[in-house]
């Protein structure tokens, strides 16, 4: 395994980490480029293929929701609140916030006997409107595990709190990370956040993917991902381009500014990814590359994923204006 992650080096900056990954073109002329690096690394944390430092370092936002969540499962507040395979996904999600997510995330509070006023997502004071706040699921699974465990809820987003330090201990195993080492800040929910390498984050979602080979909770999890894709994980539907390699499931996770997570169950696979500047345009782009390089993809199934879920460059009426070219 590979050094991971420790104290900031003198000098280090995410430019400096970066190499080219996408260029936006515009009648055959440079109009934006986006810098990044990238890593997809196996569970024993062998680097299979990568682009720029993957030990720069980068906030793992809600990418982390996967790993949070495994850690309520293994509490086993998931089942003493009778959670299905739908309250999971949107545990793990970043959702749309409509009627659906919002009627599914209520549901899950009430489960435990918990009400929308006490999600610390959203604004001060939001009450029930907190309930559309993408990161809704999410703080419910906290609620709900701080509930089983007798835990106290109004304080369940201080950093002391019992439960997130629970929840920095799942994500520093995972990730072979040094708590001592790993700094924290705060997520636009409000919870606690993680700065580490994306190689400690790819090797993480490599071990959710490893573990998800045998019966268990990592298993569970991912195969609720997988399902439910769309409004309750603000993640598409990959199912239609696994490869006939070993991949049970391409289970993704975005998070904000540019990063993007993934588990690849099957192949005990984990990917990470960074945009420099924060923009969302790369992530498909780069990830289908990064499959493909790897051997994992075909290049007609990477045609497939090209033409399904790369952003197109189109005026406001519709018309194509240009043009995503891949720099690796």
């Amino acid at each position: 395994m590979e050094m991971t992650c420790g104290p900031e080096k003198e000098g280090d900056s995410l430019r400096d980490a970066s190499v080219p990954l996408v260029t936006v073109t515009r009648n055959g002329q440079v109009d934006l480029q986006h810098l990044g690096f990238a890593c997809l690394v196996d569970a024993e944390g062998n680097r299979i293929w990568s682009l720029g430092d993957p030990h720069a370092k980068a906030f793992f936002r809600s990418c982390a929701k996967p790993l949070q969540a495994l850690a309520m499962l293994t509490s086993g507040a998931a089942d003493a609140a009778g959670l299905d395979d739908r309250d999971l996904a949107i545990v793990c999600g970043s959702h749309l916030g409509g009627a659906e997510q919002v009627s599914q995330v209520d549901a899950l509070l009430a489960k435990s006997g918990l009400k929308p006023e006490q999600l610390g997502c959203g604004a001060r004071g939001a009450g029930p409107e907190a309930l559309a706040d993408m990161c809704s699921g999410k703080h419910a699974g906290m609620l709900t595990a701080c509930k089983h465990l007798r835990l106290p809820l109004e304080t369940y987003l201080e950093p002391d709190h019992p439960w997130q330090k629970r929840l920095l201990a799942t994500v520093c195993d995972y990730c072979a990370a040094d708590p001592a080492h790993l700094d924290q800040a705060i997520d636009g929910c409000s919870a606690p956040t993680f700065l580490l390498p994306i190689y400690n984050m790819a090797l993480g979602f490599a071990r959710l993917a490893k573990e998800a080979g045998k019966p268990g909770p990592a298993g569970r999890l991912l195969r609720a991902m997988t399902v439910n894709p769309g409004g309750h994980t603000g993640e598409p539907d990959l199912r239609p381009f696994l490869p006939e390699n070993g991949a049970s499931a391409f289970v993704t996770k975005g998070g904000a500014n540019g990063l993007h997570c993934a588990a690849l169950p099957g192949l005990g696979l984990g990917f990470a990814m960074k945009v420099v500047d924060g923009a969302q345009l790369p992530r498909w782009p780069v990830f289908t590359r990064a499959l493909e390089k790897a051997g994992i993809i075909s290049a007609a199934t990477a045609s497939a994923m090209r033409a399904a879920l790369w952003p197109r460059i189109l005026t406001r009426r519709g018309v194509e204006a240009g043009n995503i070219r891949l720099d690796f």
